[in-house]
């Protein structure tokens, strides 16, 4: 065989590798991604309205729409004033709060049509008495094993130090 055929072959068997390999790597990234779980949040944000100093919670309702598992990873509040915890069933997580950098992973698993639950939980007296007053804004931060799948659940408070819970 001469030179020159044998570069050609060469070549046209490297571009047949190349389209082949390509193929097989996009149908399986297709196929996985059809397999990820999804998070359907029935509310992202609640109102407390005015409150007084008693601690208050919020259950979110949260449900995987997807076709596969979804974990959520990590959980984080934007505030120490704020703790949340994942349920499902029998099965809860310890209060989660602000994260500075120490929080453990919570590799809290739903499976495909399973439903769970986030509890947030507001102390209008974490920091002190006189910071108690005022409206408010807080948030709960979940990551998931997929860095595009972040989801934040939202709530304002009103707190009155004179009203009664």
């Amino acid at each position: 065989m001469k030179t020159k055929q044998l570069k050609y072959l060469i070549g046209v068997t490297a571009v047949v590798l190349v389209a082949v390999g390509w193929y097989f790597v996009n149908q399986n990234t297709k196929s996985v991604a059809l397999a990820e779980g999804r998070l359907e949040i029935s509310e992202s944000d609640y109102d407390f309205g005015v409150v007084g100093l008693a601690s208050v919670s919020h259950i979110f309702r949260l449900k995987n729409i997807g076709a596969g598992d979804i974990t959520i990873v990590k959980v984080a509040t934007s505030c120490g004033c704020t703790t949340a915890q994942l349920r499902q069933g029998n099965r809860i997580t310890a209060p989660i709060g602000m994260d500075h950098g120490n929080l453990p992973r919570t590799n809290f698993t739903l499976g495909a049509g399973e439903e769970m639950e986030v509890i947030a939980a507001y102390n209008p007296l974490a920091h002190g008495l006189e910071n108690a007053k005022g409206s408010f804004q807080r948030a709960i931060y979940l990551k998931t094993e997929n860095p595009r799948d972040e989801y934040t659940l939202t709530f304002s408070i009103i707190v009155d130090p004179n009203k009664v819970n």
